[in-house]
């Protein structure tokens, strides 16, 4: 695998489920895409069938699985704030 091949995090119901994952790892520095075969959310129930992919890169995948849980379990670590605070400031 490349620095640039996405593989699958988690698969979740639908692209709703999946954007809130996406938004909370990009806030923590993880770029990742949605993988949905829903027809770009125009036709959610064709996702049901496969449900919906949050992929990052292959090499940021313990770091985002570390986060994913954290996510899941709500044991958000201390400091998460300040994390958020650079990556916006990283990001103007």
């Amino acid at each position: 695998m490349t620095s640039t091949d996405k593989v699958d995090l988690v698969r979740v119901e639908s692209r709703v489920a999946a954007i809130p994952i996406q938004q909370y790892l990009e806030a923590h520095g993880i770029h990742c895409t949605i993988d949905a075969d829903d027809v770009n959310g125009l036709d959610p129930a064709l996702a049901f069938v496969q449900g919906v992919g949050v992929q990052v890169g292959a090499d940021h995948l313990t770091r985002a699985r570390e986060l994913y849980k954290a996510y899941e379990t709500g044991s958000l670590q201390e400091g998460w704030e300040d994390e958020i605070d650079t990556v916006r400031k990283d990001a103007d």
